[in-house]
């Protein structure tokens, strides 16, 4: 579960906010979780389907994120937009 915006800009007052109710995402994301876990895994439910494996420009990206490189140093190593990486 990821929470994210269109906006990219975080300035004073949206990083307020999101401080302001950080609480609520918290408990929000236990009872996901919480909610996930006994109504997929324990009953053991299968996937109806598998995703597709990743392309190798994907785990290239995957393995620079995982060594730390930001979005903008990923896109510049890689040539491609920053909205791609």
């Amino acid at each position: 579960m990821a929470l994210n915006s269109v906006n990219p800009v975080i300035d004073n007052s949206r990083r307020a906010s999101i401080t302001e109710n950080l609480g609520t995402i918290l408990l929000l994301g236990t009872y996901f979780h919480e909610i996930f876990r006994k109504g997929v895994i324990e009953r053991g439910v299968v996937p109806l389907a598998r995703g597709a494996a990743l392309s190798k420009r994907q785990c290239e990206c995957l393995a620079l994120a995982a060594h730390g490189l930001t979005t903008d140093d990923i896109a510049l190593r890689l040539n491609i937009s920053v909205r791609t990486a």
